[in-house]
């Protein structure tokens, strides 16, 4: 119990992302053209407990694949597109409402990539892998053949400093 209270409290210490992403400025673009600000409840939505998920007009579909208590921290949940861009897409509709800005996104972490290729080196350990990274980005035609896929872990690191956000991925 007291790992699940310290999980919340980490949750409720990361608050919000309440600034728009360019290659100066990085974080979530705020909802509505205004900052949301940090605060107890700024980064809850109305899908925060089970009820509400349950109650949803879309059921979600993946309710027997998370433990229960990770409900509340389930603000919203889509299907994007399973044209090849799904990750990309992911990101698009997170930072931007819509998925339709997987092209910008791609373009932004194949940014991030070449502009900090030392740093990646060192964290993947490997120039090949930095440089198979950037040609997984560099993808902007419609359908993506599966060697341009998002590939987890190593790209949600690259969209974590990115975009500067926390990524949490479950699988």
């Amino acid at each position: 119990m007291d790992e699940l209270k310290k999980a919340r409290q980490m949750v409720e210490e990361l608050g919000s992302f309440g600034s728009n992403p360019s290659p100066c400025r990085r974080g979530r673009p705020p909802r509505g053209g205004r900052s949301r600000g940090r605060g107890r409840s700024s980064g809850r939505s109305s899908l925060s407990t089970v009820e509400s998920l349950d109650s949803s007009p879309v059921p979600f579909p993946f309710k027997n694949t998370f433990p229960g208590f990770t409900y509340q921290f389930i603000q919203n949940w889509k299907n994007v597109v399973g044209d090849g861009n799904f990750g990309f897409r992911v990101v698009s509709n997170f930072l931007f409402g819509d998925e339709n800005h997987w092209v910008e996104i791609r373009r932004r972490m194949s940014y991030d990539l070449r502009h900090h290729i030392r740093v990646y080196e060192q964290l993947f350990e490997s120039v090949e892998r930095v440089t198979e990274l950037i040609m997984q980005t560099n993808w902007e035609e419609g359908s993506a053949p599966q060697e341009y896929w998002m590939n987890t872990p190593d790209h949600l690191y690259v969209i974590a400093n990115t975009f500067n956000l926390c990524v949490v991925f479950l699988a």
